[in-house]
């Protein structure tokens, strides 16, 4: 279950959403030669026919620019969907202040930070990715324009008095959006052309793309969406098609035992430093010594690992065996007695 916002409790800098900031029905890919066809057919099903845009999804911070007359007046993060905390004071530097629209215009998108830039602020000892430390960014009271000026603001929708203009994207860019980092845009009508395009964007990701991804996101056309409407959690005319998870080899040096805020011992891998989505991975949890034993995950296998939730490193399996499994085996058996 993933659970996006939270409840506001400090209500200090706080105000409302012109119109709820709903987060994505999610379908999630998790073996890439079967990617799940049906669901995704049975979504397009609701306008058959319809041209979906396909873009990049982009692993950052939603926020809410609101502009009012033109002029740019809050920038709110998503928040609760509701409300969200005022962030102003760092977005003037990194949106146009003004734009040529009259009313109450919602642009919404992500800041993000590319990969270089982050490298020169990333501690290689800490379990954090680009998303976390743009978010402590934006969370700081004060505000460090060296690090503010790295940051970049993706626009991906903008909605006029709750409705949606047209070639929302190409708009955006005439608006002084995007214009430096162009988002990669792809669009299909047919179910039997998915699967060409998704590859083509997890090329764009692992080859091209300066930032972050997660997935692919889909929209039927602007002139629909009023007519498909949303949920209380989602816009029906929007999915989110995420990437299976990147996974990799290592191989275990040592497992160490810490002990946790109940007193509890808990084991934990020491690992063959790896690279794994943007950060060196050398720890990851091993649960409890039961799990030890029934994966077989000793000093010496060889292990696939990935990132749960893309953050918190998870042993999956044993490719290669300890060369000394019997020994441990026995050792930790005999633990398991005491």
């Amino acid at each position: 279950v993933e659970i996006v916002g939270y409840t506001i409790k400090n209500k200090k800098d706080v105000y409302d959403h012109p119109s709820h900031m709903l987060s994505l029905e999610k379908l999630q890919v998790n073996d890439e030669e079967n990617i799940p066809l049906d669901e995704l057919e049975k979504w397009m099903a609701q306008m058959p026919g319809s041209n979906i845009e396909m873009s990049p999804k982009y692993d950052g911070n939603a926020i809410n620019c609101i502009y009012q007359d033109g002029t740019l007046i809050k920038a709110l993060t998503r928040g609760s969907k509701t409300q969200g905390f005022e962030r102003i004071n760092k977005l003037k530097h990194l949106v146009p202040n003004t734009i040529p629209l009259k009313g109450t215009v919602q642009i919404r998108g992500e800041i993000v930070i590319t990969d270089k830039e982050y490298q020169k602020y990333r501690d290689p000892e800490k379990i954090s990715n680009a998303r976390n430390f743009v978010a402590g960014i934006l969370n700081r009271d004060e505000v460090d324009f060296n690090i503010i000026n790295d940051l970049v603001f993706v626009a991906y929708s903008c909605l006029v008095d709750n409705g949606y203009i047209d070639n929302t994207m190409q708009q955006l860019e005439k608006f002084g959006f995007n214009n430096i980092h162009k988002p990669f845009l792809r669009n299909f009508s047919n179910i039997s052309d998915f699967p060409a395009l998704y590859k083509e964007f997890k090329h764009y990701r692992k080859n091209i793309s300066e930032f972050l991804l997660d997935g692919i996101v889909l929209k039927f056309p602007e002139s629909i969406r009023p007519i498909l409407s949303e949920t209380d959690h989602h816009p029906r005319w929007g999915m989110a098609v995420k990437f299976e998870t990147d996974i990799v080899e290592t191989e275990i040096l040592d497992i160490i035992w810490n002990v946790s805020t109940t007193g509890e011992l808990s084991p934990v891998a020491i690992l063959k430093p790896v690279e794994l989505l943007g950060t060196i991975v050398q720890k990851a949890s091993l649960y409890n010594l039961g799990s030890i034993i029934t994966m077989r995950s000793f000093p010496g296998a060889t292990v696939k690992i990935r990132k749960s939730g893309e953050i918190i490193p998870q042993i999956l399996s044993v490719v290669i065996p300890s060369p000394n499994e019997d020994e441990y085996l026995k050792q930790y058996e005999e633990r398991c007695k005491l």
